[in-house]
């Protein structure tokens, strides 16, 4: 069986999401621990989107000088 729910997420793609730059993305993954993400052009796992969303969203991200606006 095909398990079609987890599409591989492009780091451009969800920087787009998260308004951030690629090369800041892949940065910060690098930073969390998710490994081998080289370039923007390399994909996010669905456990690895979540790491990221739940780092920015856990205040660690946010001493980056995040502007609301």
């Amino acid at each position: 069986f095909e398990d079609r729910d987890q599409v591989p997420v492009r780091i451009y793609a969800l920087a787009k999401d998260l308004k951030l730059d690629s090369k800041d993305l892949v940065t910060l993954c690098n930073k969390i621990g998710i490994t081998g993400k080289g370039s923007a052009l390399a994909s996010l796992e669905d456990d690895e989107v979540a790491r990221v969303k739940k780092y920015l969203a856990g205040g660690a991200g946010n001493a980056a000088g995040a502007s609301s606006g």
